[in-house]
């Protein structure tokens, strides 16, 4: 499935922003969320958005997110989707954040099988980042 998201520390991996979880599946569901604690064994999550969109993988869109002090707001070409505000827990640890954008097999996506089609794309034609004034 193809995943656009943040991670503060890869080694614990957590906390996490996604900015967006397509599953092949189903690709008109757009899922947002953010995972949070101090290890996988023992975390929470908070802020789930399952949108329901035309089919993601027919063309190029834009996605975003924007963390400020108060609060996470996904976008959806140009559009706001979602604002979640942040708990005093996560509002701490979801700073220095890095970008990941990846294309996974199996795991929280139906395993491949006979019918999976392959070869599988995830195509990002570009990528921007800006910081917010203070």
């Amino acid at each position: 499935w193809p995943a656009f998201w943040m991670l503060k520390d890869a080694e614990v991996g957590l906390p996490e922003v996604d900015i967006i979880e397509v599953l092949t599946h189903n690709p008109n569901y757009l899922y947002t969320t953010v995972h949070y604690g101090h290890t996988w064994s023992d975390y929470s999550s908070y802020g789930w958005l399952n949108i329901n969109l035309p089919d993601l993988s027919a063309d190029f869109h834009t996605y975003g997110v924007e963390l400020s002090d108060e609060s996470l707001t996904w976008f959806f070409d140009g559009k706001k989707i979602g604002r979640i505000f942040k708990n005093d827990y996560w509002l701490e640890r979801c700073t220095d954040l890095f970008i990941i954008i990846n294309l996974a097999i199996g795991g929280w996506e139906i395993e491949p099988d006979e019918s999976t089609i392959w070869p599988a794309y995830f195509e990002c034609d570009w990528m921007k980042v800006w910081q917010l004034d203070d």
